[in-house]
């Protein structure tokens, strides 16, 4: 049974009713609401933001929770076995044992040094709190939730600092009866002191773990703001470096576009001055370079264009040679360019075939009409001025034959060929159409002309 008479020091036992942690000579004793424990647990557990230690601390609360009905069952378990010794030891080894093994499969963290200690600590809590000092035994209890909860911890030294101070400030407020010996009747004062003290450690732990984890949250905060800080001062200088980029590419791309617009322009200019070129070779090709006049190979182009009925003649001026040998060249190239000009302004198109001689394209017509238009031309040369030859009064007149477009090219011009020296063996200075064909009869009426037969 319960000791009831005062022990040494004066200790009375608590009056009925009362918890006997509540008052202890008119000194107030730490009072924790057995709901208001429960809470601040909870609300502590959610505060730690690193999952892996909050279930860390959720497995030693377990644990914690777990300690003090075995504390409570091996007192119970002694005074049913009340015997020898080594029976009683026997069974606290088996607690702490049980204990041994709940805290190692919790924390994989807790040192085999650790796992002794708290081995001998069970054991000697419970020996002290069942047979000599309750109080020492209770503070010893206090040390093994310490250590169980340091080594479940970041911060081991500094929980198990604040922790032996807690139990140790628990302790000194029963000073007094730290060293009094005690019975198995003091199995409820050990494990009330027991449980006091772990509590006390559990909270000002917690502080400590929670301190801790806000501050390893607010580090890795840090670091990951300084790591933003980072990888953005390196986006700002990649994006620098890419507009660098871009505006070098840019304008590398303008210099090239210039540089293409301008070898542009210089293929166009020299298109344009092949073109030309091309077309003066063909002009030069196709024109006679004294009178401007088409040549021979133009006129056959014009031959072989020209539609049906059309009527090609052909003119040679008369003694030509003579003006060459009398005059010189310059005065016979003067008479062809005055001929030239004096047909090219009557009739078009009009070509220089030969040295002295000339051929007209007439359109489609009947026989007068083409008479009446190499008579035109006839007469015009006949009539014209030539003061450079006036003192020789050497006329300049022109023979001409006609004939008809009816087919290849070579054969009208044959034939246009063949009237004209006909015209100068009647004696020059006339028209003779060819004898191919005849359509009108003014023809032959015609003064100074050869009708066909």
């Amino acid at each position: 049974m319960r000791r009831t008479q005062p022990r040494r020091g004066g200790r009375r036992p608590a009056p009925p009713g009362r918890p006997r942690h509540a008052t202890h000579r008119g000194t107030a004793m730490i009072d924790i609401d057995g709901s208001t424990l429960p809470t601040y647990l909870r609300a502590s557990v959610a505060a730690v933001p690193d999952d892996h230690e909050r279930n860390r601390l959720v497995v030693y609360l377990w644990v914690s929770l777990i300690f003090g009905p075995l504390a409570i069952l091996a007192g119970v378990g002694h005074a049913i076995l009340f015997g020898p010794g080594h029976v009683s030891a026997w069974m606290y080894i088996a607690v702490g044992t049980a204990l041994l093994v709940l805290t190692r499969f919790a924390g994989s963290r807790i040192q085999p040094w650790i796992t002794g200690a708290i081995t001998v600590l069970v054991v000697a809590s419970s020996t002290y709190t069942m047979h000599s000092l309750p109080t020492l035994g209770a503070g010893i209890g206090g040390l093994t939730i310490v250590i169980v909860l340091a080594s479940l911890t970041e911060s081991p030294r500094r929980c198990m600092v604040i922790g032996a101070a807690c139990v140790a400030a628990v302790l000194l407020l029963d000073a007094p009866e730290l060293l009094l010996p005690g019975s198995p009747q003091d199995i409820p004062v050990g494990a009330e002191k027991s449980s006091r003290a772990g509590t006390i450690a559990i909270v000002a732990a917690l502080g400590v773990v929670n301190a801790r984890s806000r501050d390893r949250a607010l580090r890795d905060v840090r670091e990951r703001l300084a790591t933003n800080s980072e990888l953005a001062a390196d986006v700002q200088a990649a994006r620098t470096q890419l507009t660098q980029q871009v505006a070098d590419r840019t304008h590398s791309l303008q210099a090239q576009s210039r540089d293409l617009e301008a070898v542009k322009r210089e293929l166009r200019a020299a298109l344009d001055r092949e073109t030309e070129l091309a077309e003066q070779l063909r002009i030069i090709t196709l024109t006679d370079h004294l009178t401007g006049l088409a040549n021979r190979r133009r006129l056959v182009q014009m031959l072989q264009e020209a539609p049906a009925g059309s009527w090609i003649m052909i003119g040679d001026i008369d003694h030509f040679k003579t003006i060459n040998d009398t005059y010189g060249h310059l005065a016979g190239d003067a008479v062809l360019k005055r001929v030239a000009d004096t047909i090219h302004q009557r009739h078009q198109p009009t070509a220089r075939i030969g040295g002295e001689e000339f051929a007209v394209l007439l359109p489609p017509c009947d026989a007068d009409q083409a008479y009446r238009q190499a008579e035109g031309i006839r007469t015009a040369i006949r009539d014209l001025h030539w003061p450079q030859l006036a003192a020789e009064h050497t006329p300049v007149t022109i023979s001409l034959g006609l004939a008809r477009l009816s087919g290849q090219s070579g054969t009208v011009m044959g034939q246009a060929d063949e009237a004209m020296y006909q015209a100068k063996q009647l004696g020059r200075d006339r028209v003779v159409a060819s004898q191919a064909r005849q359509d009108s009869p003014e023809a032959a009426a015609h003064s100074g002309s050869v009708p066909p037969a």
